[in-house]
């Protein structure tokens, strides 16, 4: 029982009960005890958990407050939602969190499957797309990208609607369709300023076969920079 006689009020207690909420105190753990009031008034308290220093002495002490998480507490911050895992909003997400990455160089084997980047744009896109929980691994080849995408539930989008954010798009040469060399993966973006279609790529394939690394990475850029004219979309499966 905590007892506030030395809280001096004359306004007129109800005979109500409130509940005083301390955010983070505690390690997020509040101790509810009840006091009684000048004016035979009842609330309920919240107090953060005592921690005893020494209990031969009998003597406690607050648990200390972050001064950080004092300034903006986090329990008392509305909730961000996440984007389901494999949906279309995980893998945009994560392809914009991706910048700059060049999972090519993760090790030897992919540095040299990829030529050192150079054909790692189904290595770049897959890796996002894992991440986000989107397909189960990582390929080298848009063929076993477009598979992968297949197994999951991803669907192929009529020409006539608009690619949208999340969306795996595979342009490729008209004259040869499934040439593997002929292809390049990327994932969509939101539109610029200007309104145009953007997507996340290994942009080594828009810049030429340089030997800078800095162009073999995952950016964004005009789906018209994609180095063939036609393309198709792949769309992530509708999320309960």
């Amino acid at each position: 029982m905590v007892e506030k006689s030395s809280l001096e009020s004359s306004v007129e207690h109800t005979q109500t009960e409130s509940t005083l909420n301390f955010c983070d105190a505690a390690e997020g753990e509040n101790q509810k005890v009840k006091g009684s009031f000048q004016g035979g008034a009842s609330e309920l308290l919240s107090l953060p958990k005592l921690d005893l220093v020494d209990e031969s002495k009998g003597s406690a002490s607050f648990n200390k407050f972050d001064s950080k998480s004092a300034e903006s507490p986090s329990s008392c911050q509305k909730p961000v939602d996440e984007p389901d895992p494999g949906s279309a909003e995980a893998v945009a997400e994560t392809a914009e969190e991706s910048k700059h990455a060049q999972y090519w160089k993760r090790d030897r084997s992919a540095r040299a499957r990829t030529q050192n980047g150079l054909f790692g744009c189904a290595l770049q896109a897959s890796e996002v797309m894992v991440k986000a929980g989107a397909i189960s691994k990582t390929v080298f080849g848009v063929g076993q990208l477009i598979e992968q995408a297949k197994d999951a539930g991803w669907t192929e989008v009529k020409d006539s609607e608009p690619i949208k954010p999340g969306d795996l798009v595979i342009s490729y040469h008209p004259a040869n369709p499934k040439a593997e060399g002929q292809r390049h993966a990327s994932i969509a973006a939101e539109p610029n300023e200007k309104g145009e279609p953007m997507v996340w790529n290994n942009t080594n394939r828009t810049r030429g076969q340089e030997d800078d690394d800095r162009s073999k990475r995952w950016d964004k850029e005009p789906l018209s920079n994609l180095p063939y004219p036609a393309y198709k979309v792949y769309r992530a499966p509708e999320s309960d």
